[in-house]
C-alpha cells in the first residue's frame, strides 16, 4: 500500500542522510583524493548492495544502467568539486548538487514531453534562488 505520509517521512530521512553524507564527504575530501573517495563510496555501496541480490532480482535494463552510470559520474564530480574548494566551504557545493530535481524536470520536459506544473516551475526558480543565496 502506498502512502504519501510514508513517502514524505522516507524523503526526510533521505535528506538527513544526504546532509550527513555531504558533511563527512567535505571533511574527507581534504585528506584524500577525489578518486579515492569516489572508489571508497562505490565499494561501500557494493558491499551493502551485493547481499541483496540473494533476495531481490535487480532490474538491469538500459535505463537502470544509465541511472547507475549517471550516479557514479555524479559522485566523482561531487568529490572533485569538494577537493577543488577550500576547507569549510562545502555548503555551496552541496547546495548546487541539491538542485538535481531541476535537471530531472527538464529531462522530463525534453525527453518525455511532460510539462512541469506552475508549482514545479515556481519550485525550480526558488531552488535556483536558494542556491545563489547559499553560494554567495
Amino acid at each position: 500500500m502506498r502512502s504519501v505520509l510514508l513517502g514524505v517521512l522516507l524523503a526526510v530521512g533521505s535528506a538527513l542522510a544526504w546532509g550527513v553524507w555531504g558533511y563527512f564527504s567535505a571533511r574527507a575530501g581534504h585528506s584524500a583524493s577525489a578518486l579515492s573517495l569516489w572508489l571508497g563510496v562505490v565499494l561501500v555501496e557494493a558491499v551493502i548492495a551485493l547481499p541483496s541480490i540473494a533476495f531481490l532480482r535487480p532490474y538491469m535494463g538500459p535505463l537502470a544502467i544509465a541511472a547507475g552510470v549517471a550516479g557514479v559520474a555524479g559522485y566523482l564530480l561531487y568529490f572533485l568539486a569538494l577537493r577543488a574548494a577550500p576547507l569549510g566551504t562545502a555548503a555551496p557545493i552541496v547546495a548546487v548538487t541539491a538542485v538535481y530535481p531541476v535537471v530531472t524536470l527538464v529531462l522530463g520536459l525534453v525527453i518525455d514531453r511532460v510539462s512541469p506544473s506552475p508549482r514545479q516551475i515556481v519550485g525550480m526558480v526558488l531552488a535556483m534562488v536558494a542556491v545563489l543565496l547559499i553560494a554567495i
